[in-house]
């Protein structure tokens, strides 16, 4: 075979190659752009089905419920033909529409450009408002009662929220002869933070009879940027009977148990004489009782109607379901009712369920995790607040919330959050059945698990329902008689000993820190308390002294006393363990006695013991507390600390005293210290700080 000839055949394998290829990479570019068209396809049919779903979502929790949602928009979008139309998200991508309808009229303006955006869903009568309304109207419909061939009149105010001047156009749809509807200004400016009101002015004729309905378009344009609120209208037109009529003839309302709502009617003189003094009064034994006073009206002109609005306040505990009640209107002979439907919903705060069960302390004690919330309900709730309080109670280290995290979201990160401060978090939505507990988390910026600190969450939720959890962890504080100014305890005694009378011992009433000497021994009286500086048995001149502290002073105190002898005493502080105390003991609980003290020598020899001592208990049996150190030469009963050659001393202590609270009712505490001998000028000075009782269930 010649070279020439072998050249030919490769360059025909190569082109034959080279066109085997090229159909290959077209074909693979043509499918992998098919599977991108459906992938987009795909996430626009997601992205509508999601706000029409939200709609629907606020739409059945009825007006004012509201919810933020996240969504995407694909590449390949068709803007200027895409949007809300009537009851559907209809978005354009690669030239085919893909929609999803509501069960709602839907109005508003959707970003469209291509990515991520938050938006507001929000029920309004009559219809759902989507996106960030930058112009807001005060009414969200327009009802109207009138008679037959009269005049009425009401106002629209329009507030422009933005930072951007906005043209406003109405369009009007009112397709009706009979009654007319007049605008008194269908296209304007408004600047910046400005507001104005449009007067809408209807008359009927002698023929008009029944309900007329219509709506006004407000379409709002910000340069670039349009926004669309459509208020329904309604007027409902009666024949004239009687000469005192209330229009209409009901109204229903939605309220929450513990909530409010209001609404309102026109009351209508229809003949040409004036009626003075209509009264307003409320039927009872029923929703009438909600209904909040109604001010009478003193001139009621002829031929003329004035608006009363009224309030129904639902009270707390009430259960969910359908109620009414009547308003009656008279002036003198003449009357008129107004029947109140309320509608009580079951709230979103019912269907919510907490659980302390899994929570911990991580990061260093600097974050709450691992809490359970649930939504047991058939529907999604939407947490919109959460609020923390209580862990200042006992928080030596002026901890913040720095930030919270639902399901591992970060729904508030800014820092700085203060006990029983509402936290407006970023919409947390919980579907039906669904729990989440590994990974929510309150974060603080110091350590909030170091002083028996104890945490309350408040939930708010996008109907407005509260739900507020138990304490957690489960402390109890049995009251150890601090003062008001200084709460909450430990007892550091930073103001002043607390104490109305000196009956120290136990069952001899509940007034404050007792003082007596002789408690561990009974052979001299050579003690002094700063409770009692000049043992007078008188608080008057009480001191805490710069140290803040309890202090006993027992011997030849600067030599103002005996040279030599024996001595003790002891402050006492009744208290009461309650009925949930106990409970929380008897079910494995604990109870732990905390205290720091002060063995301070003051020219103490060899052989002159010094002891600090301390008991628990009721009147049923008291009980030393610590070890038995003193040998029984000189003391055969526990205490805390002793020292045969003194010399200056100073811990603290934590005893576990759950074994002796045999019951619930009052206790006794004693803390007090004991001297053996003593000389000229010789004395032991103790003291005690910080006292704490801690019961943990």
């Amino acid at each position: 075979m010649s070279k020439g000839q072998s050249a030919i055949e490769l360059i025909l394998i190569l082109a034959i190659s080279m066109v085997v290829l090229t159909t290959i990479i077209s074909y693979s570019n043509e499918a992998i752009a098919g599977i991108n068209r459906e992938k987009q396809l795909k996430e626009a049919q997601e992205t509508a089905n999601e706000i029409v779903s939200a709609a629907n979502d606020v739409y059945h929790q009825g007006p004012g419920a509201r919810k933020k949602i996240f969504y995407r928009i694909p590449n390949g979008i068709n803007e200027s033909k895409s949007g809300i139309e009537g009851k559907s998200i209809v978005l354009n991508v690669n030239e085919s529409d893909v929609y999803a309808s509501a069960d709602v009229l839907l109005s508003g303006s959707l970003p469209l450009s291509i990515g991520g955006h938050w938006i507001w869903v929000e029920a309004k009568e009559g219809y759902v408002s989507i996106g960030s309304e930058k112009v807001e109207l005060n009414k969200t419909s327009i009802y109207v009662s009138m008679v037959q061939d009269s005049n009425a009149k009401k106002t629209i105010t329009v507030t422009n929220n933005s930072s951007k001047s906005a043209q406003v156009t109405i369009v009007k749809t009112w397709p009706h002869s009979n009654v007319s509807l007049v605008i008194s200004s269908s296209s304007f400016s408004l600047n910046a933070a400005q507001e104005t009101i449009i007067d809408l002015n209807f008359a009927s004729n002698a023929s008009a009879l029944g309900a007329y309905s219509g709506s006004l378009q407000f379409n709002i344009c910000f340069g670039n940027e349009d926004q669309n609120i459509l208020v329904p209208v309604t007027v409902e037109v009666e024949t004239v009977s009687g000469n005192l009529r209330l229009f209409p003839t009901s109204s229903s309302l939605v309220v929450l148990s513990n909530d409010s709502n209001s609404s309102s009617f026109q009351v209508c003189n229809t003949d040409s004489a004036t009626i003075s003094n209509v009264s307003f009064s409320t039927s009872s034994s029923d929703a009438g009782d909600w209904i909040e006073s109604i001010a009478s009206i003193p001139l009621l002109a002829g031929n003329t109607c004035e608006e009363k609005t009224f309030t129904v306040s639902v009270p707390a505990g009430t259960s969910p379901g359908n109620y009414s009640g009547t308003i009656a209107a008279s002036s003198g002979s003449k009357s008129d009712s107004h029947t109140v439907n309320v509608t009580v919903p079951l709230a979103q705060s019912n269907y919510f369920s907490f659980d302390w069960e899994t929570a911990i302390f991580a990061d260093s004690g600097k974050d709450l995790v691992n809490w359970i919330i649930e939504n047991t309900g058939s529907g999604t709730i939407t947490i919109s607040r959460i609020k923390v309080s209580k862990w200042t109670e006992r928080d030596q280290d002026n901890a913040m919330i720095s930030r919270v995290k639902l399901d591992n979201s970060t729904v508030w990160n800014e820092g700085g959050g203060n006990d029983g401060e509402w936290l407006d978090i970023d919409d947390f939505e919980i579907s039906s059945g669904t729990s989440y507990s590994n990974h929510n988390k309150i974060e603080f910026n110091k350590n909030v698990s170091d002083d028996y600190e104890q945490f309350i969450i408040t939930f708010e939720f996008s109907d407005g329902s509260i739900y507020s959890t138990i304490a957690w962890p489960a402390y109890y504080f049995p009251d150890l008689w601090e003062l008001a100014v200084d709460k909450p305890q430990p007892v550091d005694f930073s103001t002043d000993i607390n104490s109305t009378a000196n009956t120290f011992g136990v069952g001899a009433g509940n007034d404050g820190w007792d003082w007596e000497s002789n408690v561990f021994s009974s052979n001299d009286s050579c003690v002094r308390f700063n409770a009692d500086p000049n043992d007078d048995n008188s608080i008057s001149d009480s001191t805490v002294g710069s140290q803040n502290r309890l202090r006993i002073q027992i011997g030849d105190y600067q030599n103002q006393c005996q040279n030599d002898g024996h001595g003790s005493g002891a402050y006492g502080i009744q208290f009461e363990i309650t009925q949930e105390m106990y409970n929380a003991i008897s079910a494995s609980g604990t109870a732990t006695l905390y205290f720091e003290w002060w063995f301070d020598d003051h020219g103490l020899d060899n052989d002159d013991s010094g002891w600090i001592k301390a008991m628990f208990g009721n009147s049923a049996e008291m009980h030393y507390l610590g070890s038995q150190n003193g040998g029984t030469g000189d003391d055969d009963t526990p205490e805390i600390i002793y020292d045969r050659n003194p010399n200056d001393h100073q811990g603290s202590n934590n005893i576990d005293v759950t074994s002796y609270i045999t019951a619930p009712g009052t206790y006794y505490l004693e803390l007090g210290g004991k001297v053996a001998d003593w000389e000229n000028n010789e004395w032991l000075e103790a003291e005690f700080d910080n006292i704490d009782l801690v019961i943990e269930g």
